[in-house]
């Protein structure tokens, strides 16, 4: 007797429809594969190509001028510091102390160095504040390529920003420690960001309903001790210390207004370079005080009721993106480098949920990061503008991120 055998296995148990339905799942899960793979790719592609530009711009370029800029110029030409003054912070007095003793150690090729270490750093406690260790690769990619085409970055390291990418740092690993509960250590930490430069002082109202009067007194305390190192080194008493702590925010408000500048970013001079005729000189300073005024306000504002609405980790997310946005737009003394202070921006972007404010804020940033108008050969003067004038997209991103904390719905559950 002959028996034919049939092959019995779990499609041998199903009906057609759920045979379907199987494989319109599979195809699903495919189309989904594939175009994970592809925009790794096209990330991975972006973050080799962001890198490749900051090494070039950012060392080979530079190297041969010695990474001419702001900092080593201020550091190293007796035109702007002699051995008994400073053209930045304290921090800085400590740092020039010690590289007197040591002149072959602390060569300009040493800071160009440290940047890497400092911002590398920076990255890490980034990733731990905006826990991007719970993204997905994808998400994870983003963030990097966002960071390493960051067109201010290379720029950053091409003139060796050292005082920006320390002020960075400490900021971040600021709010890593208010993050682990460690608020007076957090204080600390920004009293010596903001004897690096000033202008981080600016972080103190926003931060004082989380680290109350006892974080203020160890803020405050810092400071002094830092002052006590320029009464001592620089033979001076606490109240020229004192002066000379905001002489160079005195010293850069005489700069607030060079619209002929290609040095100067402040909205002051990116305001005058819309060639307003109407407006007298002090009428286009005194608009930007108002603005910048105005929108500091607002934005503690927002970031009380962003508090309010959301768990202590968003918020503080929130936060950092906000007051770091806030560094470049307040100063008085802006400069191509100063923007590197929106790279926390980064991290927000790809962990905001809707799809919409995500587009805004990544093609924001955008505008202000890559020179678009020029690989596309738009011919948009308005584009251009936005990017040559990266204070007013900074302006921008500010109203963005307060309106996000004016708006947004109380958080309902653990999610969002």
């Amino acid at each position: 007797m002959n028996h034919t055998l049939k092959p019995v296995g779990i499609d041998s148990h199903l009906s057609p429809i759920m045979l379907k339905a199987m494989l319109q799942i599979k195809q699903v899960i495919s189309i989904h594969h594939l175009k994970k793979i592809g925009s790794s790719a096209v990330l991975v592609a972006a973050i080799v190509w962001g890198l490749r530009v900051i090494v070039i711009e950012g060392f080979v370029l530079a190297s041969p001028r010695n990474w001419a800029g702001d900092f080593t110029s201020a550091f190293y030409d007796e035109i702007y510091w002699k051995d008994d003054g400073y053209m930045y912070g304290p921090v800085f007095t400590i740092v020039k102390s010690i590289s007197n003793q040591f002149p072959d150690l602390f060569r300009v090729e040493m800071f160009a160095a440290s940047n890497v270490l400092v911002f590398i750093a920076t990255l890490l406690i980034l990733w731990k504040v905006f826990d991007v260790q719970r993204l997905n690769i994808v998400e994870k990619l983003s963030i990097l390529a966002l960071v390493s085409t960051f067109s201010h970055l290379y720029y950053a390291f091409s003139v060796s920003a050292f005082p920006e990418f320390l002020e960075l740092m400490l900021i971040a690993l600021t709010f890593y420690l208010i993050k682990k509960g460690r608020l007076k250590s957090s204080m600390v930490i920004l009293g010596v960001a903001a004897m690096v430069k000033i202008v981080p002082i600016i972080l103190l109202p926003f931060l004082f309903p989380l680290v109350g009067l006892s974080g203020v007194i160890a803020f405050l305390v810092t400071i002094f001790l830092f002052l006590t190192t320029m009464v001592i080194y620089l033979d001076i008493n606490y109240f020229q210390a004192f002066y000379k702590v905001f002489e160079i925010t005195v010293r850069g408000s005489g700069n607030i207004f060079h619209p002929e500048s290609t040095e100067h970013y402040g909205l002051s001079s990116a305001l005058g370079r819309l060639g307003i005729s109407s407006l007298t000189t002090n009428a286009v300073i005194f608009a930007a005080i108002i603005m910048i005024g105005v929108t500091y306000t607002l934005a503690l504002s927002s970031s009380m009721l962003f508090s309010r609405k959301f768990s202590k980790e968003k918020g503080l997310e929130f936060l950092l993106v906000l007051t770091s946005a806030l560094i470049p737009f307040v100063s008085s003394s802006t400069h191509r480098h100063s923007f590197i202070f929106l790279i926390p921006l980064a991290f927000f972007i790809v962990k905001v949920k809707n799809v919409w404010a995500r587009f805004v804020f990544t093609a924001s940033f955008l505008l202000i990061s890559i020179p678009i108008y020029g690989i596309f050969q738009l011919d948009f003067r308005i584009i251009s503008y936005l990017y040559l004038e990266p204070v007013i997209m900074n302006f921008v991103i500010l109203l963005l991120l307060i309106s996000v904390g004016i708006v947004r719905k109380k958080e309902k559950s653990s999610s969002e």
